[in-house]
């Protein structure tokens, strides 16, 4: 580690890069604006490796989208931050600054629920953004949050102890939930073939809706990445170590609260784009064993080496303190605003545990402005993201690191987004056929047996956006669920109003 922080401060003192530096946030819709311009002018490179690293400030994606913001001209101060600014904001030559409120306020019922509860979210926080100089980028966000879910979703967050992506929770009331989050990344860029990032967020590598390689399901955890561009930026190589964790409580302490089980990441990214239409990629995961019961798992040498597939190549693709996967991911741009996109992924090399994911992106779709289309196809065989050795998975906080789902899993994927000036449309399917663990009695005698459980979900959601600046917005939803295994059916019927500044991806589909 040492030596790495030596090497990393060497870099920082050598030619400095160009541009100033804006960091994307995670948001499937939010970003559609950002992912077709960076189809269709390539303003990021590599755009399977993500969080995506603008070299531009914000508003020039308004000025392309220039129709709508012509129209909004307010004076007084009220008005441009309702609708057009930042709350608070600094823009000098070499110092920028944004402050912006945090929130989701939702109210609303599941209609297939007897019970007639109040399902709401009351998210309040904050967010800052800013650059220094031309090469340095950060943003911080905290989130405080009470919400009631329907009970599906209540029912994993008490068999996981965490909200989907957002963190532990403890109880609120008599049937929700009280939990709270917060990231920070910062991004440096001190050569133009050399970038560096670290924080405590959220990582993705692929084009489509899920990743079967990495994704941004699981909560936030500590990381530090470094990439290397190389042939006029026609190669990345991106080394990465994170710091993780499960929810599973050590008993050699004397705490009032028992520490969690430390792990520790590995994710390596070796990145291919001859040009603007194709993206070849290879990937490499790994989670460590860091922590047991009697204390700190020192990390072997090789955890340190940024040399993809050396690990896999030493441990295996599983063993009793390492959990592997690697992959091949694709895209390919036929056109402009159609892109086409793959991932194959594979573990346990003795058993042949695979994953695979086929998907379209279609914008602008025929030829009527601000339409986009998706679908998507993912198969996980079971058994792929967990650690027959010694019973660890490929997760952290309970939740996938890959596809979401830690289980065999068949999923379609279907997506329709459309706006009109600041009006706008979505609709999403999915599909899921998913392997689950069912538990019956047989006498005195409990069985475990594992079953196809069949999800299906259509959701619609019609919203006005107020500021594009902080991505706030209004909107009324409807998300349709039935969950279907031998001899039981469960239905819900959720419908909603919500104020949000929409700046996440939240993954309630499932």
């Amino acid at each position: 580690m040492r030596l790495l922080l030596i090497v990393l401060l060497y870099f920082v003192s050598i030619q400095l890069a160009p541009a100033q530096v804006s960091i994307s946030p995670f948001q499937h819709n939010s970003n559609l604006n950002l992912e077709r311009k960076i189809y269709e002018y390539q303003i990021v490179k590599h755009p399977s490796v993500q969080q995506w690293v603008v070299q531009f400030p914000d508003d020039t994606l308004r000025e392309m989208d220039h129709e709508r913001w012509q129209k909004r001209r307010y004076e007084k101060w009220l008005g441009r931050k309702l609708w057009n600014e930042d709350l608070f904001s600094v823009d000098t030559s070499n110092f920028t600054l944004k402050i912006n409120p945090l929130v989701n306020f939702q109210i609303g019922s599941d209609a297939a629920d007897s019970s007639n509860q109040t399902l709401s979210t009351n998210s309040r926080g904050i967010l800052i953004e800013g650059t220094l100089g031309k090469k340095f980028g950060f943003y911080t966000s905290a989130w405080e949050n009470q919400s009631f879910f329907p009970t599906y979703l209540s029912n994993y967050i008490n068999s996981t102890g965490a909200v989907p992506g957002q963190g532990r929770v403890k109880p609120f009331k008599q049937s929700g939930f009280d939990y709270a989050r917060s990231s920070a990344v910062m991004y440096y860029q001190p050569a133009i073939w050399l970038s560096i990032q670290a924080g405590h967020g959220k990582n993705f590598y692929g084009n489509g809706y899920r990743s079967i390689l990495l994704s941004d399901f699981a909560f936030n955890y500590p990381y530090l990445k470094v990439g290397f561009s190389m042939f006029g930026a026609k190669l990345l190589y991106q080394p990465s170590i994170a710091s993780l964790q499960e929810l599973i409580r050590l008993p050699a302490t004397g705490a009032t609260e028992a520490q969690f089980q430390r792990r520790a990441g590995t994710f390596h990214v070796l990145n291919f784009q001859p040009n603007s239409k194709l993206e070849i990629g290879l990937f490499e995961g790994g989670v460590w064993q860091n922590w047991d019961t009697t204390g700190t798992v020192k990390l072997p040498a090789n955890f340190y080496a940024p040399i993809i597939f050396m690990n896999s190549g030493i441990n295996g693709l599983q063993s009793d303190n390492y959990k592997g996967i690697v992959g091949l991911n694709v895209r390919l741009n036929p056109f402009r605003k159609l892109a086409l996109y793959s991932q194959l992924a594979l573990s346990e090399d003795n058993v042949n545990k695979l994953g695979s994911q086929f998907g379209a992106k279609w914008f602008d779709a025929f030829k009527i402005e601000n339409l986009f289309l998706q679908a998507e196809f993912n198969t996980i065989e079971n058994g792929l993201y967990s650690n027959s050795n010694s019973g660890f998975n490929y997760s952290h906080y309970n939740e996938g690191l890959g596809n979401l789902s830690l289980q065999g899993t068949q999923e379609i994927i279907a997506r329709v987004n459309f706006s009109w000036h600041d009006i706008f449309f979505r609709f999403k399917y999915n599909n899921q056929k998913r392997t689950v663990a069912v538990n019956s009695t047989s006498g005195a005698v409990v069985v475990v047996s594992n079953v196809v459980q069949n999800v299906s979900i259509a959701a619609v959601e019609l919203g006005y956006l107020m500021n594009a600046s902080n991505n706030s917005m209004i909107l009324i939803g409807m998300q349709q669920r039935n969950s279907e295994i031998p001899l039981r059916t469960d239905e819900s019927q959720w419908f909603y109003l919500a104020f949000r500044t929409e700046l996440q991806n939240l993954y309630f589909d499932f």
